[in-house]
């Protein structure tokens, strides 16, 4: 028994002498471990600032305070950064603040990965971008990137409560609050991808997007690959000069940049003329290519429905030097429409005038000029309205009895045929004024061919033409008005019988007067 003591304390020995080699090979690892990290250690404040300022070009970075992390996660922790251009003068706001800046790695990948950090989180970041064609604004540094910003990759990036502005000449700037970003595997030379929640200053609504972003082409900007997904919720367009409504979007896009492929659905179920008509159901499916660069757009594909009437539209929506802004030029095709569903958004009555099927061509410009919707919107385009019904009780039987005694039809029992008018011609819209040309209306036995204005903002008519019967003057009325007008037949015939009388239609939209012409006129 006393021989086994021996025995066990030498494997004992053994035993203690492997723990205690393995115990000075973790102390000897770690040792160097902490040499190289304490050498090489990423997160130092002068390190960072390089890295700042390479991510973003052509700028100094100050942090007013900086403190190294080393437990649990290794990192660092920065308050007050200022991001200022170089060549920005004193007085000038900086680029870029931030309140507090929050950097997490792990040590295994200090190691394994260097250049990897898990996490970054902003707080409180102001972006302020100075205006288009500002000298600041043409500025595009292209200082190198420092060699441990293009080894850096980070697994993932969050913001809340951030504020972009972008400034405008002699406006105040566009103010984007941006409630929440999150970004995954940010680095440079590849993809990363987002998600985003923001406030849209112009029309305000809210704004989330997910997708896919880059890799950065500092060269070229506009070959940057994108794509995703957005959804624009509540979007009020009551700001705007003119119109109203609150609009909500859905759709995707993919691409680069400066030439982004977008498809989406639009949804505007109030939407109306200010202090002229009443609200109307519209909605759109369109696929446009967008350059985001500069924020012009083209619509190769539109399919509007506004109420019951389907428009085609294709045009653009772009910057034209020297003028600020953007100017919207459209061309509209609506065939089997309906002229009320046309009217309704420009009239305050509950009922429009005419209904009818309709068919327009139209082409539309608005420019970018702070004027009112209706006096900066110009038009020009011809419509054709077949088998019309004016809806007011008045005028139809008024019109079927134009009808009747143009045809020389003496009604002695008081029910009249309802006639069903075609309307047609062309009108151009400048400055609020509405100017008609070629203007027909057909009804069985008679034509009247007028030219005219009407003032969309006064509603002010004149038109002025001349009214074609099947019939004689005289043979247009009945009674002792019938007898008085038989020495006046000579002057309103028709080559090939009938008459032809000049006629006048004015006053305002609510109350016309229709009258013969004394004197004519000739627009």
């Amino acid at each position: 028994m006393t021989s086994e003591i021996p025995q066990a304390r030498a494997r004992f020995s053994k035993w203690q002498r492997a723990l205690l080699i393995a115990a000075c090979s973790i102390l000897g690892l770690s040792g160097i471990g902490l040499a190289l990290l304490v050498r090489y250690w990423p997160f130092d404040q002068k390190t960072i600032v390089e890295m700042l300022q390479a991510t973003v070009p052509g700028t100094k970075v100050t942090i007013a305070r900086f403190r190294s992390t080393y437990f649990i996660h290794p990192g660092c922790r920065a308050e007050g950064l200022i991001f200022v251009r170089q060549a920005s003068g004193p007085g000038l706001p900086p680029l870029v603040t931030v309140q507090k800046l929050i950097i997490q790695a792990n040590y295994a990948d200090l190691f394994l990965r260097p250049g990897h950090i898990s996490r970054i989180v902003i707080d409180g970041l102001h972006i302020q971008v100075p205006p288009r064609g500002s000298s600041l604004a043409r500025e595009n540094p292209s200082a190198p990137a420092a060699a441990h910003a293009k080894q850096t990759v980070v697994s993932e990036i969050v913001s809340n409560g951030a504020l972009l502005e972008i400034g405008r000449r002699n406006n105040s700037p566009l103010q984007f609050e941006i409630h929440s970003v999150k970004l995954n595997s940010v680095g440079l030379g590849q993809a990363l991808s987002y998600s985003v929640s923001l406030q849209n200053p112009l029309p305000p609504g809210e704004i989330q997007s997910t997708g896919k972003f880059g890799p950065w082409n500092s060269q070229n900007i506009g070959q940057i690959s994108v794509s995703g997904t957005y959804k624009f919720d509540h979007a009020d367009l009551g700001m705007f000069s003119g119109i109203q409504g609150t609009l909500s979007s859905t759709g995707k896009f993919a691409g680069q940049l400066g030439q982004m492929n977008v498809a989406g659905d639009t949804n505007l179920p109030d939407f109306a003329i200010k202090s002229k008509g009443r609200a109307v159901p519209l909605k759109s499916r369109f696929e446009a290519t967008v350059n985001g660069t500069n924020g012009d757009v083209k619509l190769t594909k539109v399919n509007v429905l506004l109420q019951n009437t389907p428009i085609q539209v294709r045009g653009s929506i772009v910057g034209k030097s020297p003028s600020p802004g953007k100017t919207t030029s459209l061309d509209l095709v609506a065939a089997g429409g309906r002229v009320q569903d046309i009217l309704r958004p420009f009239i305050k009555a509950s009922i429009p005038p005419m209904s009818g099927p309709m068919n327009f061509r139209a082409h539309v410009i608005f420019p970018s000029q702070q004027h009112p919707f209706l006096k900066a919107l110009r038009l020009e385009g011809d419509f054709t309205i077949t088998r019309g019904q004016f809806n007011a009780a008045d005028t139809q039987e008024s019109v079927d009895r134009l009808s009747e005694r143009s045809r020389g039809i003496k009604n002695t029992t008081g029910k009249r045929e309802t006639v069903d008018p075609t309307l047609t011609g062309r009108v151009a819209l400048s400055g609020g004024i509405a100017k008609f040309s070629k203007l027909l209306l057909e009804i069985p036995g008679a034509r009247a061919q007028m030219n005219g204005t009407f003032n969309v903002i006064n509603e002010k008519v004149d038109f002025h033409g001349t009214l074609k019967t099947d019939v004689e003057l005289s043979q247009t009325t009945k009674g002792i008005k019938s007898i008085l007008l038989k020495p006046l037949n000579p002057f309103f015939k028709r080559k090939h019988g009938g008459a032809s009388i000049p006629v006048e239609m004015t006053g305002t939209y609510s109350q016309p007067h229709f009258g013969m012409e004394v004197i004519p006129k000739h627009p």
